[in-house]
């Protein structure tokens, strides 16, 4: 039996998971301080709470990421929000002693939502 070398090249390249720069995770929020939390839709998120309400936004200032603005709103990337579970919970709660004892967040998104209306999906307080 001959095996076509260049067919089963081909095959194991294509599936080859992907490169990690794919997963790179983006620098939406750096040092900075939540000031407000809302939970469900309110008037203001429009389309952004797109989970039935369930959605999780909050405002920030202080924030030092580069290209990104200094203040402003985000919101928690809709995998993670109330209706995921612990997960969307836990996010609540870190975003919440967050604001509470003012200790300063780092917020980084995965889906490339950094830029026009900043969309997380983990947090980093310190």
């Amino acid at each position: 039996m001959k095996i076509n070398v260049k067919y089963i090249a081909f095959v194991l390249l294509s599936i080859s998971p992907p490169s990690a720069s794919v997963f790179a995770a983006e620098l939406c929020l750096a040092d900075a301080n939540i000031t407000a939390i809302e939970v469900g839709f309110v008037e203001s998120s429009g389309s952004e709470c797109p989970d039935g309400g369930n959605c999780i936004r909050f405002e920030y200032e202080n924030n030092t990421a580069l290209g990104m603005n200094s203040s402003g709103h985000s919101y928690v990337h809709y995998k993670m929000n109330l209706d995921d579970g612990q997960k969307g919970m836990a996010m609540y709660n870190m975003l919440k002693t967050a604001m509470i004892f003012k200790y300063p967040v780092i917020g980084l998104t995965t889906n490339g939502y950094c830029k026009d209306k900043p969309s997380i999906d983990s947090i980093n307080i310190y």
